[in-house]
C-alpha cells in the first residue's frame, strides 16, 4: 500500500470504527463527512480507519446533502470536525451550510475543512476570509497523509476550544455551586449539598456520602480516627442511621485511606475527595464514579474542594455566630433571640411565661466577685432546666431568666421550688426573686408575650422583694395613660405651663410668718388637676425633674422679691428631689438662680429627703457644706418616713427637720403618731436643729406640737397653699 493512496483495505473481521466508544464522551471524537458522492465517504473513512487522537477513537458520521448535515448537527452537537464538500445539491450548498452552522446552530467550536472537486470554483483566500472555516483543500491534493494531517490539526484546535469552554463553564459552576453551598444553614444540609455539587461536576448520580473526622489528642494512630457519616445520598442514604454497616464495607477502608493520605483518591468506580477547612476538622466525600474521571474534571474538582473548605470554614463561623445569637454563652440557655424563636413556635394554651429577676444580684457580685456571681447564675440555670414543669429556660439579662412552663396551675409550687437555697462553694445561700407572669391568651405574638411578662415583672419589683405579679390588660392601659401623661408633661415644661402655690410657715410661739414653701401644681390639656404625687415621680423617672426643678427654683426666687417687699424676713422653701441633688451642676444652678433673682443665700431653704443622706455621707456632706457657704438653709423633709439614721443626722450640715404630716394627722393621746412627733422634736433639740411640722389642721394638733417644743409649722389651720397674688393679699392682712 502506498501512503498517497486514498483507499486502504481493512480485515473483514475488524469492527467498524463508528461503533467504537460511542457511549464515552472522553474517548470519542466524532467526524462528520458531508458529500454527495458516496465513494468519497467510503474512501475517507477507509483512509482514516483505526486512527486515534490523544487517546480518543475517531467515529465517523455521514450526510449526503446540506439538509442531512444540518439535521445531524442539530442532534449531534459534539461533532469535532466536518469534512464538507463545497458543491452538492447546489453550487453554494456547502458555503451556505457553513453560515447555518455558525449563525443558526451556534456551533462555534466545531472545525470545518472545506473540500472541493472543482479547483478554482471558490477562490481559497476569499473563501477563508469570508467564511468561518479552518482549511480549504481540493480533493485531489488530499492524500491519506495530508488528510490525516489536516484532521489532526483541526482536532487539536477543537480540543483546545472545548477545554477552554469546559474550564470557563467549570469556573462558572464552581462559583454557582459555592454560592449554593453558602445558602445552606446547617452542617448536615451543607454536606448533602457537597455530594450533589461534586456529582454534578463529574456527571454521575449523587450516590455518595460525606464523612467527618476530628483531630483528638487521645488518638494513637490515624487508622483509629473517630470518623462518622454526617450526610449520605442515593443508595447510601441509610448509612446515616446504620454506621455499623458502613464500617464493615470496603468503602470504609477507602475513606480511611483518604483521611490518612490527606489527598484525593480517584480509582476505577470510586472517588474520594479530601478537604480540610480547619486544623481540628476535616472531611472526605465518597462518590460512586462508574465512568473514568477526566483530567479536566479533576482540576475542576480540586478547585471546587478548595472552595468547599472555605465554605465549610465560613459555615463553622456562621454556626458559632448563630449560637452566640441564640444562646447565652455563660449558662448554655437560650438568650432573648432564642426565647423569641421558641415562643414563635407556640406554647401550650395552659402554659405560661415567667420572667424572674434575682433580688440584689449586683450586691452579691460586688461583695463576692464576678466568678461567684457566674457560678450562682449557672447553678440557677441548671435548676431551671431540671424542673419537671419547665419546658424551656432562657437567660435574658445579667440576672433575669425566662421560664416557659407547661401549666399555669404549677406556678405557685414552681416559685416555692425556685426559692430554695443554692449551694455555692459549699455555702447554702437563700435567694429571693421578683417574677412577672404572662399567659398565651394575653399576647398574640412572642414579643407581646415577653412584653406583657416584662410589665408584670416591673410591677413586682416596684412592690418590693420576693414579689409575684400576674399580667392583666389593665396594666397596658395604665402604661398608655402614663405615656400620654409623660408627653403632656414634657409639652407643659417646654411651654412653662406650671404654676406655683405657696403655703406659709409659721413660728408656733409667736404665730408670725417665717417662710413660705413653694408647691408645684400642674393641669393637663383637659384642664384637670394632676396630683404632685403622680406627676413628680413621673418627672423623676423620665429625667424631666431636672428642668422642672430648675424652673421652680427660678420662679420661686423671682416671686420672693414681691413677698419680701411686704415681709422682708420671709425665706423661700423649695423641695429638691434626690435626682436634682445628685446632679453635678446642682450647686451651679442654685448659685445662678440666686444671682439672677438678686437675693442672698440665707433667703433660700432647700428641702431634701432622707434618701439623699444615704447615698454616701462623704459626698453628700461635701455638697451640703458648699451650699451652706452660699448661705442656703438645709431642711430634711418627711423625716421619719424613710431610712432614718441617727449617725447621718450627726454628720450632715442640716438646719431643720420637718415632721411628716402623716405623723401630725394622727396625733392624739392614744396614738403613736404623737410619740413619733415628740421623738423627732427631741432629736431636733439634741442636734440643735429647728423642727417644723407640716399638715397642721386642728387647734389640738397645734397645741400638742407647741407642748412638745416644736418650733414651726404649716398647714390648713394657718392657710392653704395660695397663688402669689392671694399670698400677697394674705400677708397684707396678717
Amino acid at each position: 500500500m502506498v501512503d498517497d493512496d486514498l483507499i486502504e483495505f481493512a480485515d473483514e473481521d475488524e469492527p467498524a470504527a463508528s461503533m467504537v466508544g460511542t457511549n464515552s464522551r472522553y474517548w470519542v471524537r466524532k467526524i462528520l463527512i458531508v458529500d454527495d458522492d458516496e465513494d468519497v465517504h467510503f474512501a475517507t473513512e477507509l483512509a482514516l480507519r483505526g486512527q486515534v487522537f490523544d487517546g480518543a477513537t475517531l467515529v465517523f458520521l455521514h450526510a449526503y446533502t446540506s439538509k442531512q448535515a444540518f439535521e445531524c448537527l442539530s442532534n449531534e452537537r459534539d461533532i469535532a470536525v466536518i469534512l464538507l464538500d463545497v458543491v452538492m445539491e447546489s453550487e453554494e450548498a456547502g458555503l451556505l451550510l457553513v453560515r447555518q452552522i455558525r449563525d443558526v446552530l451556534d456551533l462555534q467550536n466545531v472545525r470545518i475543512i472545506l473540500r472541493t472537486g472543482q479547483p478554482g470554483y471558490a477562490p481559497e483566500l476569499e473563501t477563508i476570509s469570508k467564511y468561518d472555516i479552518n482549511d480549504y483543500k481540493t480533493k485531489s491534493e488530499l492524500t491519506r497523509e495530508k488528510l490525516y494531517t489536516a484532521l489532526i490539526t483541526a482536532l487539536r484546535s477543537y480540543n483546545q476550544l472545548v477545554r477552554l469552554d469546559h474550564n470557563r463553564q467549570g469556573l462558572a459552576r464552581i462559583i454557582q455551586s459555592t454560592n449554593n453551598l453558602m445558602l445552606k444553614e446547617g452542617l448536615h444540609e451543607f454536606a448533602e449539598g457537597v455530594i450533589t455539587q461534586l456529582a454534578g461536576f463529574i456527571g454521575v448520580d449523587p450516590d455518595g456520602l460525606v464523612c467527618f473526622g476530628a483531630y483528638t489528642s487521645d488518638v494513637s494512630s490515624e487508622s483509629h480516627l473517630p470518623v462518622k457519616v454526617i450526610a449520605s445520598a442515593g443508595r447510601y442514604a441509610q448509612w446515616m442511621e446504620h454506621t455499623a454497616e458502613f464500617e464493615r464495607s470496603l468503602i470504609w477502608q477507602k475513606v480511611l485511606k483518604c483521611f490518612e493520605q490527606r489527598e484525593n483518591i480517584v480509582s476505577e468506580g470510586v472517588s474520594c475527595f479530601y478537604f480540610e477547612p480547619e486544623s481540628f476538622a476535616r472531611y472526605v466525600v465518597y462518590l460512586d464514579t462508574p465512568t473514568s474521571v477526566g483530567e479536566d474534571e479533576l482540576r475542576m474538582v480540586k478547585m471546587f474542594t478548595h472552595n468547599i473548605s472555605l465554605c465549610a470554614k465560613n459555615l463553622s463561623l456562621l454556626e458559632q455566630l448563630k449560637r452566640i445569637a441564640y444562646e447565652d454563652t455563660l449558662t448554655g440557655l437560650l438568650n432573648r433571640n432564642g426565647l423569641i424563636e421558641y415562643l414563635n413556635k407556640g406554647i401550650p394554651e395552659t402554659g405560661a411565661l415567667l420572667l424572674i429577676d434575682l433580688d440584689q444580684f449586683s450586691m452579691l457580685n460586688d461583695t463576692f466577685g464576678i466568678h461567684y456571681g457566674d457560678k450562682l447564675l449557672c447553678a440557677l440555670a441548671e435548676r431551671y432546666q431540671r424542673h419537671p414543669n419547665v419546658l424551656m429556660a432562657a437567660r435574658l439579662w445579667a440576672d433575669q431568666f425566662a421560664l416557659v412552663v407547661d401549666s399555669n396551675a404549677c406556678i405557685q409550687d414552681l416559685v416555692v421550688d425556685l426559692y430554695k437555697p443554692v449551694n455555692i462553694r459549699d455555702v447554702w445561700r437563700l435567694l429571693t426573686f421578683c417574677a412577672g407572669v404572662s399567659f398565651p391568651d394575653t399576647g398574640s405574638t412572642a414579643n407581646e408575650l415577653v412584653a406583657n411578662a416584662t410589665i408584670a415583672l416591673k410591677r413586682a419589683k416596684q412592690k418590693g422583694v420576693n414579689q409575684l405579679v400576674y399580667f392583666n390588660t389593665r396594666m397596658v392601659d395604665e402604661l398608655r395613660d402614663r405615656s400620654m401623661m409623660l408627653s403632656e408633661l414634657k409639652d407643659s415644661l417646654d411651654h412653662q405651663n406650671f404654676t406655683l402655690m405657696y403655703q406659709p410657715q409659721i413660728d408656733l410661739n409667736t404665730l408670725q410668718i417665717v417662710g413660705v414653701e413653694a408647691l408645684c401644681r400642674w393641669r393637663n390639656k383637659r384642664n384637670e388637676p394632676i396630683s404632685p404625687e403622680v406627676f413628680i415621680p413621673l418627672a423623676e423617672q423620665s429625667g424631666l425633674i431636672l428642668a422642672l426643678g430648675e424652673w421652680v427654683l427660678h420662679k420661686a426666687l423671682e416671686d420672693l422679691h414681691r413677698i419680701r417687699s411686704i415681709k422682708p424676713s420671709v425665706r423661700m422653701a423649695v423641695n429638691v428631689s434626690t435626682l436634682q441633688f445628685n446632679d453635678p451642676d446642682f450647686e451651679r444652678v442654685v448659685s445662678n438662680a440666686l444671682a439672677l433673682a438678686g437675693v442672698s443665700g440665707n433667703c433660700l431653704d432647700i428641702e431634701i429627703t432622707e434618701s439623699v443622706g444615704v447615698l454616701g455621707s462623704v459626698e453628700v456632706e461635701e455638697k451640703l457644706s458648699r451650699l451652706k457657704k452660699l448661705g442656703v438653709m438645709i431642711s430634711i423633709d418627711d423625716f421619719g418616713t424613710g431610712f432614718s439614721s441617727l449617725s447621718y443626722l450627726d454628720k450632715l450640715s442640716a438646719d431643720q427637720l420637718k415632721i411628716d404630716k402623716s405623723f401630725v394627722s394622727c396625733m392624739n393621746p392614744s396614738n403613736t403618731g404623737s410619740n413619733i412627733a415628740d421623738m423627732i422634736v427631741s432629736l431636733g433639740r439634741k442636734f440643735h436643729l429647728t423642727v417644723i411640722a407640716e399638715g397642721i389642721e386642728t387647734e389640738a394638733q397645734l397645741n400638742a406640737l407647741k407642748a412638745q417644743g416644736c418650733h414651726q409649722g404649716q398647714g390648713y389651720w394657718f392657710s392653704k397653699p395660695l397663688t402669689i397674688d392671694d399670698l400677697l393679699t394674705w400677708l397684707e392682712k396678717t
